[in-house]
């Protein structure tokens, strides 16, 4: 990719943040504020990041960029996940961490590391109630590219993670 392209999506990057922080100052992404304007404010950041960056990237790889943007939160947790099955001798490889990755979007599944590490109680026992609700869906479909000694060890971190509040990555960091 060239140094142009490169500085283009870290200044699309740039004002998206900004149009974040803006938006989020005026409280307009507070769970307060009517949905429909909560919604608004996200059709209009995500119209702005696209005409700054779609036509002179190209549509792949305008699509890549977005869709690794979107499924930050699902990487951030197939990571930790990876990093302490690694640690437990059960290393998975980068096709099985993506897998991972496609899994969690697809199912709704992410961790708010941020509000974890700050330790706000809330958040973080609605990140274990949502791993939780999801454990069923998750264990059943990684079963389908996973060994039998990498999902003994998925479970076991899994059951870490719904159990302790999320902790148990957060501490990992």
């Amino acid at each position: 990719m060239s140094e142009e392209k490169k500085n283009l999506i870290c200044a699309a990057l740039a004002r998206d943040l900004e149009t974040i922080r803006n938006v989020m100052r005026q409280g307009g992404m507070n769970r307060n504020v009517d949905p429909a304007i909560r919604r608004a404010n996200l059709d209009a950041r995500r119209r702005q990041f696209e005409s700054d960056l779609r036509e002179p990237l190209g549509d792949e790889v305008f699509e890549a960029l977005v869709y690794y943007r979107d499924t930050k939160p699902c990487r951030e947790l197939a990571g930790s996940i990876s990093e302490q099955m690694k640690e437990s001798g059960c290393e998975l490889d980068a096709e099985d961490v993506d897998k991972m990755v496609r899994l969690f979007k697809d199912n709704g599944v992410m961790l708010a590391n941020e509000h974890i590490r700050s330790r706000a109680p809330g958040i973080a026992k609605a990140s274990a109630r949502m791993l939780s609700a999801k454990e069923e869906v998750i264990i059943k479909e990684a079963g389908d590219f996973l060994s039998p000694r990498q999902m003994d060890v998925l479970k076991q971190i899994w059951s870490g993670l719904t159990g302790n509040e999320g902790r148990q990555v957060a501490n990992k960091k």
